[in-house]
């Protein structure tokens, strides 16, 4: 009989090898093993940790809208959400690519059967319509918390985030028309594209004009002011490149974005501005866009929770 106790042995050293190694890139290294890890874990969401205080942050402040909202470890503030997605293994099927298609279609079915919704009550809370008893889930990251301690401005970037969910159609139809421009329809690409960068843009715009109308209109501002233009001191120098090299980015798109507004967010110089004056948002087109997708809706609406049940 050949003996196995050498083998676990070395299997055993192994894995004690492999373990130190990462514990030590932390140790040496923090900056660099959180940008990796966070990177990874957006494509892995099933490594995020909910935070219990920063959930319970969001809960204290949401009425009839249970939420969690888990870490990502990357430096750079960034907050992010899935609309109608409600489990980390719901989130995680996204990454394949036929599951993204059924997600699509799940998440749009789902939140216009159960809209969601919401009015300001007292000591900045927020009540939700949510016949559904639907489940918020979201994400921020290290980098998001480390410039934006406060409750109130940092609840300000939640609600943006529900308000993709509650203004789900463009998130949706752009997901839609993004999956069928790198499968089927490639001679129609270019069109596809721009359909897709409108669509994105109006979803950025009525999240944001939802955050102000629950009464987060200057916290949101200042929250989307951290974000573009915070350079912290307090760190180490990678950091600090990293937060140079954003602040000319946005600088860069905030010029750009005024004679060509071809990327997928507007310009944070335009966000603010809007904030600070009245919420006016590309929607016009994009909402006529949007109905086409009606039919879609109403065809899976009977049967799409048995083709994709994880995320009930």
């Amino acid at each position: 009989m050949i003996s196995t106790h050498h083998l676990f042995e070395r299997q055993s050293e192994e894995i004690k090898r492999i373990s130190s190694t990462t514990e030590s890139i932390k140790k040496f290294f923090p900056s660099l093993y959180n940008e990796v890890s966070g990177n990874i874990q957006l494509f892995f969401p099933l490594m995020t940790k909910r935070d219990i205080n920063i959930s319970d942050l969001y809960n204290q402040k949401s009425e009839n809208l249970e939420g969690n909202v888990f870490i990502n470890n990357s430096n750079q503030p960034n907050a992010y959400t899935l609309p109608a997605l409600q489990t980390r293994l719901g989130a995680q099927t996204t990454v394949i690519l036929p599951l993204t298609f059924i997600y699509a279609l799940y998440g749009f079915t789902k939140l216009s059967n159960n809209p969601l919704n919401g009015r300001p009550i007292n000591n900045k809370k927020v009540y939700f319509q949510n016949k559904g008893n639907i489940k918020m889930l979201s994400w921020e990251t290290k980098g998001f918390q480390d410039i934006i301690p406060e409750p109130d401005i940092r609840y300000s970037v939640y609600l943006h985030e529900i308000g993709h969910w509650v203004k789900y159609e463009p998130v949706f139809t752009s997901m839609i028309l993004k999956l069928l421009r790198i499968t089927f329809l490639i001679p129609l690409v270019p069109l596809l594209l721009i359909i897709e960068i409108a669509l994105a843009r109006s979803a950025e715009w009525k999240a944001d004009k939802f955050a102000a109308d629950m009464g987060y209109k200057k916290e949101l501002s200042e929250a989307l002011n951290r974000i573009g233009y915070t350079v912290r001191t307090n760190t180490n120098l990678y950091v600090k490149f990293q937060d140079y090299i954003k602040y000319i980015l946005v600088k860069f798109h905030n010029i750009i974005d005024t004679v060509l507004p071809l990327s997928t967010h507007p310009s944070i110089r335009k966000r603010t501005n809007s904030l600070n004056e009245s919420i006016l948002y590309e929607g016009i087109i994009t909402d006529k866009l949007i109905t086409l997708f009606e039919p879609v809706d109403k065809l899976i609406s009977q049967n799409i929770h048995q083709l994709f049940p994880l995320t009930r």
